[in-house]
C-alpha cells in the first residue's frame, strides 16, 4: 500500500488574516510535546479499538509513550469525533483558563478509503486513495474536523488492522505524524543502482500492484503523486536533519521507505503479487537502526549540564 505524506504539499485552510506561510518547513514537535491524538469515523466498533489499539503500539515503537517527560509524548481523545468532512465544523474546547483551545493535535480517521476531502476556497476536494498523513505539526494546519492522517483499509479488509501490511502501514504513517519523511527522498542519498523505472512504467506498476481503476489513477496524476511522493528530491538547506552517510536509495532498510518502492527501480520485475514485497511487510514491524537514528537527528538528546568548577 502506498501513502502521502509531502512537504510538497501546500497548507490548507490558513488563516486568512495572517501571511502564508511558504517555504515554512518547521514541522518538527517542540520537545516535550504531549501530542492528543483523536480518532474519526467507523461505525464498528470493533475496528475503532483495533486501530487505537495499532496506534498506541506503534508510538511506542517509535519510544513515544504516555508518560509525560520524554523527548515526546502522546494521549489519546476519549470519544470518536463523527465526521465533519462537508462542513469542517470546528473542534474545540474550553481550557480551564477559559480560553479556547484545540481538543486534538492529531485526528486519525479509520474509515476505508477513498475519501473525499472537502473543498475550501483555496483548492478544489482532494481524493484520499493511500493511507497518509500530515508531517508533524503540518497538521496543526489543517482544518478543524477534517483529519489529518488516514488509516482506512482501500479493501475495507476486516483483518486490516491485524495483518502485517496494515500493521506496517500504522508503523509508517505515525512516524510521518511524528515529522520523519519519506528516507527515499533524502537528498544526500545516491541514486538507485539502475536508476527509476521511466515514469510512465512507474504509473502502470502502480496502477496494477494497487488495483487502482482510471479515475483513481487520473486523480493521482493530477496530485502530481510519482514526483511528490516517490522521485522527487527534498531541498537540502530547508532540512537539515537528513543522514548524509553515502547510501544508495535501494540499500535503505527502513520503515519509512514503503516496500514497494523498491518495485519502481529500473531491472526490478515486480508483478502483482509480489513476494518480496510481502516478507518486508512481515519483516518491517518495527522501527530499524536506520530510523532511531534519523529520529535522534530530528530530536537530539539535549547536551548535558556542565557543573560549576569548585572554588
Amino acid at each position: 500500500m502506498l501513502c502521502c505524506s509531502s512537504p510538497h504539499r501546500k497548507p490548507r485552510d490558513q488563516d486568512e488574516s495572517k501571511p502564508l506561510l511558504a517555504g515554512t518547513w518547521d514541522f518538527k514537535w517542540r520537545r516535550g510535546t504531549n501530542i492528543r491524538v483523536a480518532f474519526q469515523g467507523s461505525s464498528d466498533i470493533d475496528t475503532l479499538d483495533q486501530a487505537r489499539a495499532r496506534v498506541v503500539d506503534a508510538f511506542y515503537k517509535w519510544n513515544v509513550t504516555d508518560v509525560k517527560g520524554g523527548f515526546l509524548s502522546f494521549s489519546l481523545v476519549d470519544e470518536p469525533l463523527p465526521p465533519a468532512f462537508s462542513a469542517g465544523v470546528a473542534r474545540s474546547a474550553q481550557s480551564p483558563g477559559g480560553g479556547r483551545e484545540r481538543a486534538y493535535d492529531v485526528l486519525i480517521s479509520v474509515d476505508p478509503l477513498p475519501l473525499w476531502l472537502p473543498h475550501s476556497r483555496q483548492r478544489e476536494g482532494t481524493q484520499v486513495i493511500f493511507p497518509r498523513s500530515e508531517l508533524g505539526t503540518y497538521a496543526r494546519r489543517v482544518r478543524w474536523g477534517v483529519p489529518t492522517a488516514f488509516l482506512g483499509c482501500p479493501d475495507n479488509r476486516r483483518d486490516w488492522f491485524a495483518s502485517p501490511e496494515g500493521r506496517f502501514t500504522v508503523l509508517h504513517e505515525v512516524g510521518h505524524m511524528l515529522g520523519i519523511p519519506h528516507l527515499h527522498q533524502n537528498p544526500y542519498l545516491l541514486a538507485p543502482a539502475d536508476g527509476w523505472k521511466q515514469e510512465e512504467e512507474i504509473w502502470q506498476t502502480i496502477q496494477q500492484r494497487q488495483r487502482l481503476d482510471e479515475a483513481a489513477i487520473e486523480a493521482l496524476r493530477k496530485q502530481e503523486f510519482v514526483t511528490a511522493e516517490i522521485t522527487a528530491r527534498w531541498p537540502t538547506k530547508v532540512f537539515s536533519d537528513w543522514i548524509t552517510t553515502a547510501m544508495r536509495v535501494d540499500e535503505l532498510d527502513s520503515v519509512m521507505v514503503k516496500p514497494i518502492i523498491k518495485c519502481l527501480f529500473a531491472g526490478h520485475d515486480c508483478r502483482a503479487d509480489c513476494d518480496y514485497e510481502r516478507r518486508d511487510f512481515e519483516r518491517l514491524q518495527e522501527p530499524t537502526a536506520l530510523d532511531n537514528r534519523h529520529l535522534e537527528l530530528m530530536y537530539p538528546q539535549p547536551a548535558a549540564a556542565t557543573a560549576p568548577a569548585a572554588a
